[in-house]
């Protein structure tokens, strides 16, 4: 409830924002001036494919996360803020990272259930198909955010190397 300062932050998100203000108290606690700890947050850019620019592609913009569960992909959907703005969902199979994939659920079976939203859900399987996908339906200032483990940022990586 007290203001300190405007504080500038490299990361995007309301979660940041939260995560700068418990370090920021963190840091004053502990005795820490507030231009150090300004310092400190511009100099944060964030963990490495967490919401990552990767660069442009034909006019379009190309950004990688790691997010591989629902709180994830609602939180950095939300930073870009297409949570409801998606005109393309592309679903590939699902990637078991250090968990056996049981198949109790499958990417298939994701998009039969986003059927029921306005939402133009596509699932395709191998990422050269993602990749001819994209470059068909991406324009000019779009954004393009490749999401999830495993290697699916090899598609954005191929995308900006073109």
């Amino acid at each position: 409830g007290e203001y300190v300062d405007h504080i500038q932050l490299n990361v995007n998100g309301e979660h940041n924002v939260k995560n700068a203000l418990a370090a920021i108290a963190a840091a004053k606690r502990i005795g820490i001036d507030i231009d150090t700890i300004k310092k400190g947050l511009l100099g944060f850019t964030g963990a490495k494919r967490r919401f990552e620019l990767k660069g442009t592609c034909n006019g379009f913009t190309v950004v990688d996360d790691y997010a591989h569960h629902p709180t994830e992909i609602r939180a950095t959907l939300e930073s870009a803020k297409a949570l409801s703005l998606c005109d393309h969902v592309i679903l590939t199979d699902i990637y078991a990272a250090r968990e056996k994939d049981t198949g109790i659920v499958s990417s298939k079976d994701i998009v039969d259930r986003m059927a029921d939203y306005d939402v133009d859900v596509h699932y395709i399987k191998e990422f050269d198909d993602i990749e001819e996908f994209i470059l068909k339906n991406c324009k000019k200032n779009d954004l393009l955010i490749t999401m999830g483990a495993g290697n699916v940022d090899s598609i954005g990586n191929s995308l900006v190397n073109r």
